[in-house]
């Protein structure tokens, strides 16, 4: 599969990415996890994968994290969203709750596709040189 989900690993770098976007607009990072995976209804070679991201801080910098969130990962998108805004003590923090969904898709029909047009590169070579031995 194509994604940005497909093992711990993919999802440790989406969580660095997070982390690291997150420092940028001040927010803390609490939590990075993968939700769910399931077919996509209109096309059954793709699969939605849902992650769970729960940050806090400001409101503002947290319309700003979306804002970069939006063009550093464009093939992301917000399925919910859940804000929770501090009492008393906490007044003016901000807890955030996002579902986030990206597209996998079976990356083995690209990768014969590739083998595919790197053998017809080889044959268009051998052709050639054919051409100019004679």
């Amino acid at each position: 599969m194509v994604s940005a989900f497909d093992d711990a690993a993919d999802l440790d770098e989406l969580y660095e990415s997070i982390s690291t976007l997150g420092l940028v607009h001040q927010l803390l990072v609490e939590n990075v996890s993968k939700k769910r995976s399931f077919d996509h209804p209109k096309h059954e070679e793709v699969d939605e994968t849902h992650v769970e991201v729960i940050l806090t801080g400001r409101f503002h910098d947290y319309l700003s994290f979306k804002k970069d969130l939006n063009q550093d990962r464009p093939l992301l998108h917000v399925v919910s969203e859940k804000l929770q805004v501090g009492q008393k003590r906490n007044a003016g923090k901000l807890t955030v709750k996002l579902e986030l969904a990206t597209y996998t898709i079976d990356k083995k029909p690209f990768e014969q596709l590739g083998a595919i047009q790197a053998d017809n590169k080889v044959a268009a070579h051998k052709k050639v040189e054919g051409q100019h031995v004679n």
